[in-house]
């Protein structure tokens, strides 16, 4: 069966949290098939095999700090890359970083995709 997080349950650092909700809405974005905790646990053991060292965690819930923030700016680096491509797919213009010219961050870049296609989400 899939699963939720228990509600209940403190998470052990704040990223942790930040990481759920970018993964629900990668989910609804339809980005990733699967928006279950089973499915990003997956997800972090994939990733965390690769940031420590071959040792991978097996549940969200049980990154520490270091791993969590890793793991946070992955995912969210990755859900702006599929963003970005969705909206130059479309023939529109990203939204730039003003200073840089080049594409804006990952806050500004959801802002405007959640603005520009929240419709279809529903």
């Amino acid at each position: 069966p899939r699963l939720s997080p228990a509600s209940e349950v403190p998470v052990k650092v704040a990223e942790i949290t930040k990481i759920r909700a970018i993964w629900i809405t990668m989910h609804q974005h339809g980005f990733v098939r699967d928006g279950s905790e089973t499915a990003l646990n997956s997800y972090v053991q994939r990733m965390t095999v690769k940031l420590n060292g071959g040792v991978g965690v097996a549940e969200v819930g049980w990154l520490d700090e270091a791993l969590a923030v890793k793991v946070l700016e992955a995912l969210k680096g990755w859900h702006r890359r599929l963003m970005l491509a969705r909206i130059v797919a479309d023939l529109i213009q990203p939204p730039r970083n003003e200073r840089t010219g080049n594409p804006a961050g990952y806050d500004a870049v959801l802002e405007f995709y959640k603005e520009r296609y929240e419709d279809e989400q529903s």
